[in-house]
């Protein structure tokens, strides 16, 4: 018996091209209600079309419902939206297993470690040392010791870069630093939209005695889009969320194999010592 996973049909996979289409020119988010009445199927149709194309990497699903076209880079007021239950485990794992008192503790630019600053910053026995906009407003108003790296600020994605980022992170070895991204790879490393970005990532992760990237399942399970990949030394964790698919589980395995150390968080941690 065959075991070929089955294409779309005709229908469906004009339809799912429609839905691309649509979402491009109309340049904003749309919800599954009115992708259903405009294309004339159930919301059920549409949401095993929105799963295909997300897992296609050629649509992102925002929180409530919604979904837009992987046009271009999403801001990371757009990432913001995605993944909340993944990204607050994760950081709650790492908040609590993963960063010791007294330590200085580097943030990447990224929504993930955005929610791991917020439970950081709550504590005055670390520094945390801030690479992005998005995480300094998260640790902006705790009492957590902060320093900013500095640096040229891309809005778009929050990032602070360039030279100066670099040539100050040169002269600072964080005990632990925590990286975000968009896509990544056991073979090819980080997605990158810029060759700075894969600079200053492959920078802190060298220079930290610990470094682990916080990559949600859609993280690992997506295609990469950008054109630029940052290696990812062999000490370098991976910390995710347990999940029952396999694909997943295969992909992480691929890390393990190249000496990844992997640790997946439980979606609701155990409030345990």
């Amino acid at each position: 018996m065959s075991t070929t996973p089955k294409q779309p049909r005709t229908a469906t996979a004009a339809r799912r091209r429609h839905i691309v289409d649509h979402l491009r020119s109309l340049g904003h988010s749309e919800s599954i209600g009115d992708l259903s009445q405009l294309f004339g199927v159930s919301t059920s149709t549409i949401r095993r079309d929105v799963d295909a194309l997300s897992d296609e990497s050629k649509i992102w699903k925002i929180s409530g419902g919604d979904v837009m076209v992987r046009r271009h880079e999403p801001t990371w007021h757009e990432k913001e939206q995605c993944e909340h239950v993944s990204k607050a485990a994760m950081a709650t794992y790492a908040a609590k297993h993963l960063v010791n008192e007294g330590d200085l503790v580097l943030l990447d630019s990224g929504t993930s470690t955005a929610a791991l600053g917020r439970l950081l910053s709550t504590r005055n026995d670390i520094t945390i040392l801030v690479g992005g906009l998005s995480v300094l407003q998260a640790v902006a108003e705790g009492t957590a010791n902060v320093m900013v790296l500095g640096g040229a600020l891309r809005q778009h994605s929050g990032s602070l870069l360039g030279p100066w980022a670099s040539s100050n992170l040169r002269s600072i070895t964080p005990d632990v630093a925590f990286i975000g991204c968009d896509a990544v790879s056991a073979t090819d490393g980080l997605n990158c939209p810029l060759l700075e970005s894969v600079e200053f990532k492959h920078e802190a992760m060298t220079r930290a005695r610990t470094s682990w990237i916080l990559a949600d399942p859609t993280k690992i399970l997506t295609t990469g889009s950008e054109p630029y990949w940052a290696s990812i030394p062999p000490r370098t964790g991976i910390v995710t969320v347990q999940s029952s698919n396999s694909e997943l589980s295969e992909k992480l395995g691929a890390f393990r194999r190249s000496g990844h150390h992997v640790i997946q968080a439980p979606l609701q941690p155990a409030d345990t010592d």
